[in-house]
């Protein structure tokens, strides 16, 4: 299984890379073969790291697999 981790900084406004997160995501999921996702949920980024989930084509990927913790 392979596996990706999300490190960023806690106090900086991520949300104008929202959609550029959710593109490096979905990448991860459909060419690279990551099926695994950990995030430490300690700040913005892992806050928008962890809202990919809500994205229509990322809710595609998971019905091919993919998953997230």
């Amino acid at each position: 299984m392979i596996s990706a981790t999300f490190f960023g900084h806690r106090d900086f406004d991520y949300s104008p890379y929202r959609d550029k997160v959710r593109t490096v995501i979905m990448d991860l999921i459909v060419n690279h073969g990551v099926e695994e996702f950990w995030n430490g949920f300690r700040g913005n980024f892992d806050k928008i790291c962890a809202e990919a989930h809500e994205c229509p084509a990322f809710l595609m990927s998971n019905s091919l697999g993919g998953t997230s913790r």
